[in-house]
């Protein structure tokens, strides 16, 4: 079966990006970046301003059939969500729980509609799963970042979690992930360097994937390849397993030679 990701609630990786990938032979690489700096939206429905009294429910047949539609043109589907966080974040402006409401405090109960998603998609047949937070380093952001993981990875049925950090440092939010069962983490390399360095400090992560897009996907000026094979070879040291990819999706081909050649002469083996 094909690999291929989608974005559930907007549109899907086009077939064209898939065979360009495959034309480089990078069939083993993800097709689908991590949505790092990709104009990605988390839509909140009309009437749906959050209060203290807000009760959650899952609304599954959109992203169930998203998945199904999907895997039945013959693509192996990665759904690609907003996490718990990121999506109560989005929703901060259109909160109606008064002053000083903030709408994270209804963490608990809206991870319990995520759990019974993961379980479908599951169920349903797919094996991994990215969703989307942003990297906190308040302790209080870390707390919460270590509860969602903790709830989501101690599912018994559920797909692999890749969790892909959008936005912040990466450094304190690492440890809270590495201390999961999340079982892949991407970083985004060209926008924030800095998290090669805090993937260092902490001695690596020996149990996880790392995603790790040393590749500019917007810029047809993609940078030295020695710099990101350098970068790559570090970071196979310090991860179970090592995944390349650019650090939004591609916009035109140069960013996918660029990653082959990272693959093939950096590391010797896509």
């Amino acid at each position: 079966m094909r690999q291929r990701t989608t974005v559930l609630g907007r549109p899907a990786t086009t077939t064209g990006l898939w065979e360009g990938w495959r034309a480089l032979g990078l069939t083993d690489l993800p097709l689908h970046h991590p949505t790092f700096r990709s104009p990605a939206t988390f839509g909140v429905a009309e009437g749906s301003a959050l209060t203290p009294a807000t009760r959650f429910r899952l609304d599954h047949g959109a992203p169930l059939a998203a998945y199904l539609a999907v895997r039945r043109l013959g693509f192996e589907v990665r759904p690609v969500l907003p996490g718990p966080l990121a999506f109560l974040r989005s929703t901060g402006g259109r909160s109606a729980g008064g002053p000083g409401f903030d709408p994270l405090s209804l963490l608990e109960a809206f991870l319990e509609p995520y759990a019974e998603l993961l379980e479908r998609l599951a169920t349903a047949g797919a094996q991994e799963v990215q969703l989307d937070e942003p990297a906190p380093a308040d302790p209080a952001g870390l707390r919460r970042l270590a509860r969602v993981y903790r709830r989501l990875g101690e599912l018994s049925n559920r797909p692999r979690l890749m969790v892909c950090l959008c936005s912040g440092e990466a450094g304190p939010a690492l440890a809270v992930l590495g201390g999961s069962r999340v079982e892949s983490i991407a970083l985004d390399f060209v926008t924030a360097p800095g998290a090669l360095d805090a993937l260092t400090r902490m001695g690596g992560l020996p149990r996880t994937t790392v995603v790790a897009a040393v590749v500019d996907g917007r810029s047809p000026h993609t940078g030295p390849v020695e710099s990101a094979a350098a970068t790559c070879a570090t970071i196979s040291g310090l991860a179970d397993r090592l995944v390349v990819a650019a650090s939004c999706s591609p916009r035109q081909p140069a960013p996918l030679e660029t990653a082959a050649t990272v693959v093939r002469v950096g590391l010797g083996h896509a």
